[in-house]
């Protein structure tokens, strides 16, 4: 009992000595609020793994997208500033804006009618899909490389052969 007594007195003389934050003068009986500003450790970011971005990336998607309506810009956001580019065994190294135009000119005289990826893969950090484009008369394999480069996914070459 005279421990709650004791701990009554001393509840009772912090709060009628506490003093307001805005005047000098001694409040009674009213309670001292304290702002306590907390800050927590920012979580460590990492780059994830060359495997894990691939995957879950739209570029499959613009892939598919861009050799199925013939549509160069589609692939032409993923390309370096230069690339390699071999159709029907004429390769050359292509500056980013050349490869579209070349793309462009392939699919206008070769109209899409399909193109479907029949397999895909991964080898040394770099993702590669085999596909089909199909005109009316002609289907040809199409093989596209990507690479990490600097986070962000790249075609680094594209290859078109019947």
């Amino acid at each position: 009992m005279k421990s709650l007594i004791g701990l009554f007195f001393i509840f009772g003389t912090v709060t009628t000595y506490a003093q307001d934050a805005n005047k000098d003068v001694i409040a009674e009986n009213k309670p001292v609020i304290i702002k306590v500003k907390t800050t927590l450790p920012e979580a460590k970011k990492t780059e994830p793994k060359a495997e894990e971005t691939l995957s879950a990336s739209g570029l499959k998607t613009d892939v598919l997208n861009g050799f199925s309506t013939g549509k160069a810009d589609l692939l032409a956001k993923y390309f370096p500033a230069n690339i390699d580019i071999n159709i029907l065994g004429k390769s050359n190294l292509y500056s980013k804006s050349q490869a579209q135009q070349v793309l462009t000119t392939f699919f206008t005289q070769n109209k899409p009618s399909g193109f479907a990826v029949i397999h895909e893969g991964q080898s040394n950090g770099t993702k590669y899909f085999i596909g089909t484009y199909t005109t009316n008369a002609i289907k040809y394999r199409v093989t596209v490389n990507v690479k990490m480069v600097g986070g962000t996914e790249q075609i680094s070459s594209i290859s078109i052969e019947r």
